[in-house]
């Protein structure tokens, strides 16, 4: 091939018309209608996502109640649990309790047992703090060694199960020496560790060191 006939031929391909690279009316109709259908699917999307939102929240809601609930039920559960426990335990223990409840009433100046609990009730609904936790605080506020936590576990256990029953006031009359052989005596009580507390937090001596005889009473706060 001569050169002028491949310069000839060069000339030609570069004649050859290349494709428009430009949409046509057709084609931009079509793509208005896709990107309106994708936004549809976008917005439908968006819809249910914001409906499932909605129904997890009441969900969540319906559940909250039922916890609330639950936890109603098992307040009185430990009340009727407590309130038999009070059957089979010995007087003396039950002085004790009440006595150690009547000094912290009186170390924490609330004037009664049913004050303490109407001033828990009135910072519960915003603080959420359990009733040991906030005697304890009170005790800190006063400047007064709290008992454990373990103790006033059980003392207020005790005293929103027992302390506004019927029958239970002035009852019953015991020695500090019946209370020391009831705590240290031959029955093994699990909590002895924690009714030896309460009987230091309430006399202000060791139940293995006191040598007092003086007679307390059942009654009531």
């Amino acid at each position: 091939m001569t050169t002028e006939a491949y310069y000839d031929q060069q000339r030609t391909t570069l004649r050859v018309p290349v494709k428009s690279t430009s949409h046509s009316k057709e084609d931009v109709y079509q793509l208005s209608n896709i990107q309106k259908v994708a936004e549809s699917n976008d917005g439908k999307g968006l819809s249910a996502f914001l409906e499932q939102i909605s129904l997890l929240r009441k969900q969540c809601v319906a559940q909250k109640a039922k916890v609330v609930e639950l936890r109603k039920e098992a307040m009185l559960v430990v009340d009727e649990m407590y309130a038999a426990a009070a059957l089979i335990m010995p007087i003396e223990l039950r002085v004790l309790l009440n006595s150690a409840l009547r000094k912290a009433v009186e170390s924490l100046k609330m004037g009664s047992w049913d004050n303490l609990l109407k001033s828990h009730s009135s910072h519960f609904s915003q603080s959420k703090i359990p009733l040991p936790n906030y005697v304890h605080g009170m005790f800190q506020h006063y400047e007064i060694p709290p008992p454990s936590l373990s103790a006033l576990d059980m003392l207020c256990d005790y005293g929103r199960a027992h302390l506004r029953k019927p029958g239970n006031v002035g009852s019953h009359s015991v020695s500090r020496a019946q209370i020391r052989y009831a705590i240290t005596g031959p029955f093994e009580y699990p909590c002895r560790q924690v009714l030896e507390e309460i009987y230091t937090f309430r006399f202000g001596i060791s139940v293995y060191e006191d040598r007092q005889d003086d007679v307390l009473t059942t009654s009531m706060l």
